[in-house]
């Protein structure tokens, strides 16, 4: 574990903004949420000291900006119930496996439960 000094802080602070004005474009209310979260996580953590904790909320802010990053997408409404998936370039797509309508799936059979398993109901 190393140390994590303020200026790494501020870069992760301003790491998550500007994923924020990537992720949420052109949404305002999106943005606008966005900003009071990062916000609010940021002030309401400000007074911590222990250097154990510090690192710790530093390690979960790079995860949420990787997370934010590589798998948020913005869904836009085209018309009624079609809306169009507005992926980045950083956006991590997972291969595309065609259906098989004749592949089969082999089940594995459950053991059947033995009566002396159960328990008794209790009497009152």
């Amino acid at each position: 574990m190393t140390q994590v000094n303020r200026s790494q802080i501020l870069s992760i602070f301003k790491k998550l903004h500007r994923v924020r004005q990537r992720a949420f474009k052109n949404d305002d209310f999106g943005l606008s949420v966005c900003r009071d979260r990062i916000n609010d996580g940021f002030r309401k953590n400000i007074n911590i000291t222990d250097e154990a904790e510090v690192f710790k909320l530093y390690k979960t802010a790079e995860e949420v900006e990787m997370v934010m990053r590589t798998q948020l997408v913005q869904m836009e409404e085209v018309a009624g119930n079609t809306f169009r998936m507005n992926i980045r370039e950083e956006t991590h797509k997972r291969p595309n496996i065609p259906y098989d309508h004749e592949a089969s799936i082999s089940w594995k059979a459950r053991k059947p439960r033995r009566s002396n398993d159960r328990k008794a109901p209790k009497e009152s």
